[in-house]
C-alpha cells in the first residue's frame, strides 16, 4: 500500500514538474525509496546527508540546499559530520 501511494505521489510530481525527494528516516540508504524521487540522485543524497549528520549547521545547510534546488540564489555549505558521542559540560559549570 505504501509503495503504491509513494509511486502515485512520484508520478504526480513528475507530471507536474515538481522537485521531490523521498528520504530515509534513518541513517541507512534506501535505493527503492530513492527511486521515487524526482531530484537527481546526488541532490537527494546531499539533502539526506544533512539530516543524518544532524546539528544546527546541517539543519541550516539542508534549508539552504533545498532553497537552492528550488531556484533561489543561496549558497549551501557541504554537509558536515558532527561527533556522535562525547562529554557535555555546561559552560557555566566549567572552572579553570
Amino acid at each position: 500500500m505504501a509503495v503504491r501511494r509513494s509511486q502515485q505521489i512520484a508520478d504526480a510530481a513528475r507530471r507536474n514538474g515538481i522537485k521531490l525527494a523521498f528520504l530515509p528516516g534513518d541513517d541507512q540508504p534506501d535505493a527503492d525509496l530513492a527511486g521515487f524521487s524526482t531530484l537527481p540522485a546526488q541532490d537527494a543524497h546531499a539533502l539526506w546527508s544533512y539530516l543524518i549528520h544532524g546539528g544546527t549547521a546541517n539543519a541550516t545547510g539542508f534549508l539552504a540546499k533545498a532553497a537552492a534546488l528550488l531556484g533561489h540564489d543561496v549558497a549551501a555549505p557541504e554537509p558536515a559530520p558532527i561527533l556522535r558521542a562525547g562529554i557535555y559540560a555546561a559552560a557555566s559549570r566549567i572552572r579553570r
